[in-house]
């Protein structure tokens, strides 16, 4: 019933109403409609056994007054002649009855295969997503120890390179995040590449079975995929679906909130929040440059009051 629901209805759903009441709504629904069914077959099996036993009653009547009372054999022709059409007729029905049970159990059958199949290719993309983030290295980036960053530590760096970017940008274009975005990907394609590619194949495995699996399924295979990235990723994803990609991808992300955890409805509590964090990271980047031009210069003492200083300006 929910599914029938225009789409324009169900975006304004989406934002007046938080998600957990919306799938409570989808359950109430979908339970409604079950019991409809459910009565629905209840009662038209009880209309056509009635209805035979009531044929069949009349029957009986009819024979006992039409036939010779003293023939019982003209009364049996009587009654076999009045049931028999009737008796064939019940039979094909159970035959056909018959028939349709034993597709519906083709049919699920057939679902449940199929929604195997669907578990088997998520979780073999889950496993070469971790695949994909253990190889993730930057050869011009180095950890304390002086390694090369590799694995998840690798997407806090980008991140990081991200919010420089965007420090260095002046720019109040709405494309500002678009450039961003492009020259992160110039720099880092060979790694980010197949990670985001592999990615969209996770929500699509889910998305485009939509028919198959029901809501509670697809929310817990979007909870597995939400589970294995860091909030860096999370922040990456966002800005590269939103401001970058072309190919559909955020709508799939919008369709199953996925950002819902840290965004009030229109995205722009997640940039206003990055915004936020950049300009911290800007001040912090402000102070120690004047930190080192203080110790250079002058003393120590009056360098760490002007740090302190710095740091609550």
């Amino acid at each position: 019933m929910f599914s029938e629901i225009s789409d324009d209805l169900k975006k304004r759903l989406k934002k007046q109403l938080p998600s957990t009441t919306i799938n409570d709504l989808k359950k109430e629904l979908n339970e409604i409609i079950k019991k409809r069914e459910t009565k629905f077959f209840f009662k038209k099996e009880v209309i056509i056994v009635g209805s035979f036993s009531v044929f069949l009653l009349i029957s009986l009547i009819c024979a006992r007054v039409f036939s010779d009372s003293h023939s019982p054999t003209t009364f049996f022709d009587v009654v076999n002649n009045l049931t028999t059409p009737v008796i064939s007729s019940f039979a094909v029905y159970a035959a056909f009855k018959a028939y349709w049970f034993q597709q519906k159990q083709l049919n699920i059958q057939k679902n449940q295969t199929a929604k195997q199949s669907i578990e088997n290719q998520f979780f073999q993309l889950i496993n070469l997503h971790n695949e994909i983030v253990n190889s993730m290295h930057s050869s011009d980036e180095k950890d304390n120890n002086g390694n090369n960053v590799t694995g998840r530590p690798y997407f806090r760096k980008v991140y990081q390179k991200f919010i420089a970017y965007f420090n260095e940008d002046n720019s109040s274009s709405k494309n500002k995040y678009f450039s961003i975005m492009r020259r992160i990907d110039n720099e880092e394609q060979d790694q980010l590449y197949h990670y985001f590619r592999n990615m969209y194949q996770l929500f699509q495995c889910v998305y485009k079975n939509q028919e198959l699996l029901s809501e509670k399924e697809q929310k817990s295979y979007v909870e597995i995929i939400n589970a294995q990235l860091t909030y860096y990723e999370k922040q990456l994803l966002f800005f590269n679906t939103k401001f970058y990609g072309s190919d559909g991808f955020f709508e799939i992300l919008t369709h199953y909130d996925f950002f819902r955890d840290y965004d009030n409805g229109d995205y722009s509590s997640i940039i206003s929040k990055f915004e936020n964090e950049a300009n911290r990271n800007k001040k912090q980047v402000c102070c120690s440059k004047k930190m080192e031009e203080c110790l250079q210069n002058q003393k120590e003492k009056r360098c760490a009051k002007k740090e302190e200083e710095c740091s609550q300006s």
